[in-house]
């Protein structure tokens, strides 16, 4: 059966090393990738799923941050717990910033599993 994994980090985090270890590390086939559809480690979660498509699927939720022309500054908030409640059965967290820390407070609300990278770079903890 598919999990549904969920995926937070920052927009301007493109580290591409840390991202592929923990995708591997903690998934399996047929898993099915939840990120929210932004630059940074979102885009690097859909190339590496787009990569493997016998291994991997995604769930793209994408943030609405104009409703009728108008701006939604709540787009972001509503988006991370529209992922946080569409079942998902674990996560990764990835460095970011307030919409990561947004998350990833919702994920540890939740009661789901996680597994922390933000003190990562290029694959290794930092020290």
């Amino acid at each position: 059966m598919a999990r549904r994994i969920l995926v937070t980090g920052g927009r301007e985090n493109y580290d591409w090393m840390t991202v592929e270890r923990a995708i591997f590390d903690h998934c399996k086939q047929g898993d099915i990738v939840v990120h929210g559809a932004a630059g940074g480690i979102d885009s690097l979660c859909s190339q590496l799923v787009r990569y493997n498509p016998d291994f991997f699927d995604e769930d793209p939720f994408p943030a609405e941050w104009k409703i009728d022309g108008v701006f939604q500054p709540n787009a972001g908030f509503e988006r991370n717990q529209a992922m946080v409640d569409s079942g998902v059965q674990g996560a990764l967290v990835f460095a970011g910033g307030s919409g990561t820390a947004d998350c990833f407070r919702r994920i540890k609300e939740a009661g789901i599993k996680f597994y922390d990278y933000q003190n990562y770079w290029m694959g290794q903890p930092r020290s």
